[in-house]
């Protein structure tokens, strides 16, 4: 079976780069239409299921993330993909609050655009991956941690707390919230972090993570080894 995937952006060459530039089949994907605005893509989504919807954030009337955040709304459990032709944190911010966690800059880059597919096609083959995020009044989005597994071994893909938003126990209820969900889902959760950030390697030990190994020169700019630490649960 085949996933199904939606393109919203009101231009039309557009639309057609991002359902030719990959070989979407080869990715377990199909490409059940496309939207030049969010009324037309709304209108789609009344009578047809999609798993990936792929859209721009900026189009005439009213934009991607109006989309997005109307979806939320109406529960429908969709995978977004973002394109942008601004490098804007404040977009990538307001999406994160939806668990949008793909954003893409035009001209798209199809190497990219292939990797993010592939981690898309992992996620939906496997229900345990998830996005958690940590919310202050209003919604505002102050961190969030994204998880993938394969079967029941987990990965802790990334992790990240808003700079106005540290020192403030964000990281340590991401860390309980992470911990909450691999005891419903997992037998073990890995992650990777700098041999060097003696903070974060502490908050890890703290709920329970245990160094197991290294990834030499693992990071770049500075080149640095990552420290491997995992989290077993009983079962």
């Amino acid at each position: 079976m085949l996933y199904r995937f939606l393109v919203v952006d009101d231009e039309y060459y557009v639309r057609q780069r991002v359902k030719l530039c990959i070989p979407w089949e080869k990715f377990g994907f199909a490409c059940a239409g496309e939207a030049e605005d969010v009324e037309q893509a709304l209108a789609f989504l009344q009578h047809e299921r999609v798993d990936l919807i792929i859209l721009d954030i900026s189009m005439p009337g009213r934009n991607g993330l109006e989309l997005v955040r109307t979806l939320c709304r109406q529960e429908l459990h969709a995978h977004f993909i973002i394109l942008s032709g601004f490098a804007s944190f404040e977009y990538a911010r307001q999406a994160m609050a939806f668990g949008v966690t793909h954003y893409l800059l035009k001209p798209i880059d199809v190497a990219e655009l292939r990797e993010t597919v592939a981690g898309i096609r992992e996620a939906l083959d496997n229900p345990a991956a998830a996005v958690l995020l940590a919310q202050g009044e209003g919604g505002s989005l102050l961190g969030y941690a994204v998880v993938s597994a394969v079967l029941d071994e987990g990965n802790l893909d990334n992790i990240a707390v808003a700079p106005d938003a540290r020192r403030q126990g964000v990281g340590d209820a991401l860390m309980r919230a992470l911990t909450g969900f691999g005891r419903e889902n997992l037998a073990a959760l890995t992650l990777e972090v700098r041999a060097s950030n003696a903070p974060a390697i502490a908050l890890y030990g703290k709920h329970g993570f245990a160094a197991v190994g290294r990834r030499k020169n693992y990071y770049a700019a500075p080149r640095e080894d990552a420290l491997l630490m995992t989290l077993t649960f009983e079962r």
